[in-house]
C-alpha cells in the first residue's frame, strides 16, 4: 500500500508515464490492485493511493475506505477473506511494442480518432479515444503470449 502518484486510466480518471510504468510492472508480475477502480482516494479526487498484491490475494481481498479521519488521503482498510481461491493460471497477451508499425498505429488512430473542439471537457470524449487507441493498438501492433 502506498501513495504511488501513478495516475492511470485503469483506476483513476487520467495516465500519466508513472501509471503506465506502473501498470506494464503490474502485467510483468500478475499482480493486482484491490482498490474498486476509479473511487479517489485524495479528498482533491485523485487515485494515487494504491494497495498492490499478488492476483490470489487481490481476488481474495475486499477494500473500503474511513471517511471519517482527517487528512489529505482518504484512509484504506483491506479484509482478507479465510476461504483462499488461487487464482487462474491463464496466459497473459501482451503488445510486442518493438515489433510494431508505428505510422500504421498513428494513422489508424488519426482515423479513429473523432475531432475534439478546443471548448468540451475531455472526459465526455474519453471513452471514444480509449477505444480508438485499443482498436489502432489491435491493427498495427503485434501480440505475444506470457505465461
Amino acid at each position: 500500500m502506498g501513495d504511488f502518484n501513478a495516475h492511470h486510466s485503469a483506476w483513476g480518471h487520467y495516465t500519466n508515464s508513472t501509471g503506465t510504468t506502473l501498470l506494464n510492472q503490474l502485467i510483468d508480475t500478475r499482480s493486482g490492485v484491490i482498490n474498486e477502480p476509479h473511487v479517489p482516494t485524495t479528498v482533491h479526487g485523485s487515485t494515487i493511493d494504491l494497495v498492490i498484491s499478488s492476483a490470489d490475494l487481490t481476488l481474495n481481498s475486499h477494500w473500503s475506505q474511513i471517511d471519517d479521519l482527517v487528512s489529505n488521503h482518504i484512509a484504506s482498510y483491506i479484509l482478507i477473506r479465510n476461504s483462499f481461491v488461487p487464482a487462474p493460471q491463464a496466459s497473459i497477451l501482451k503488445w510486442n511494442t518493438r515489433r510494431a508499425d508505428w505510422v500504421k498505429y498513428s494513422q489508424t488512430l488519426q482515423t479513429l480518432t473523432p475531432d475534439i473542439p478546443p471548448n468540451i471537457d475531455i472526459d465526455i470524449h474519453l471513452d471514444n479515444i480509449l477505444e480508438a487507441v485499443q482498436s489502432a493498438a489491435d491493427i498495427s501492433v503485434q501480440t505475444q503470449q506470457t505465461d
